[in-house]
């Protein structure tokens, strides 16, 4: 048992020492370069959907374009790693940063002080887990696949409302989506973002972070937002159909009689939080 638990603890030194290593962190930035271009991608999108073009405005419409543009599945394989290495940074930093699960194992806080000693960590599991499954749909396209999200979220949302509570646990799901919207728009109003940044000493190139990340922040929180609303009517309807995700939300969103210049405003807002992330990747305090 002891010669086991000094294993682990070796282990666990080893993967300690790996977030020291100046190209994991460099690796990991590169997560944010991959997802800013996404959320451009999405931009583009949607600013299509505005002019009445046919696109899908998802993850899977958005990466189906990157595959059709020149070393399309290099910049997937590349997303891939790129993502992959930024989720693997927040699960290892979520366990070993100072405050993580294995400080936090050593030094057992008080009930009041343990509330605000989880936070990091929640908060690093979840990015951790998000970043990997970003991850995943960059190599399925990669691999040749390209799985329809709408369609998939229909069905899902059909299995879920024939089983016992599903209703409930769709519109929990609406309600979740619909608050991680909020809390979007939230921070970027009020500038939350910076906490992450150790923002420029330039003055021009602090603005260009300010004004891209307060625009893409609330062009993002109005899209979770009406992506939660959908799943939230669609549900009170019973509708799974309804159900078809981001791009059935903005698609809804484009029927009304200001729907298109919401969408052009919607798709702006998405390139500019691309841009925000894309500096993000160089201005991000990784801690």
């Amino acid at each position: 048992m002891d010669a086991a638990s000094e294993a682990g603890g070796k282990a666990a030194d080893a993967v300690e020492r790996s977030t020291d290593n100046p190209w994991f962190e460099r690796g990991a930035r590169a997560g944010y370069v991959a997802n800013g271009i996404l959320h451009g991608m999405l931009g583009v999108l949607a600013f299509q959907l505005a002019l009445g073009e046919k696109a899908s405005a998802d993850q899977t419409g958005a990466l189906e374009k990157i595959s059709q543009q020149p070393f399309g599945a290099v910049l997937l394989w590349a997303g891939f790693a790129a993502c992959l290495l930024l989720g693997l940074w927040h699960l290892v930093s979520a366990v070993f940063d100072k405050g993580g699960l294995r400080t936090l194992k050593r030094n057992k806080p008080t009930t009041k002080s343990g509330l605000k000693r989880w936070k990091p960590i929640l908060k690093n599991l979840g990015l951790g887990v998000t970043f990997l499954a970003v991850s995943g749909l960059f190599v399925l396209f990669a691999a040749g696949s390209s799985p329809d999200s709408s369609e998939n979220t229909s069905r899902f949302s059909a299995q879920l409302m024939s089983t016992p509570g599903g209703t409930f646990l769709l519109l929990l799901l609406g309600a979740v989506i619909l608050a991680a919207g909020l809390f979007f728009a939230y921070r970027g109003i009020l500038h939350k973002f910076e906490d992450e940044l150790a923002l420029p000493s330039g003055r021009t190139a602090r603005r260009a972070v300010r004004i891209l990340g307060m625009v893409g922040y609330i062009a993002k929180g109005v899209a979770l937002g009406l992506l939660g609303l959908l799943f939230i009517v669609a549900t009170l309807q019973h509708d799974p159909e309804e159900s078809t995700g981001l791009d059935g939300a903005l698609k809804s969103l484009g029927d009304h009689p200001y729907g298109p210049p919401l969408l052009a405003v919607i798709g702006v807002g998405l390139l500019c939080y691309g841009g925000y992330l894309v500096l993000r990747s160089r201005y991000d305090r990784m801690d």
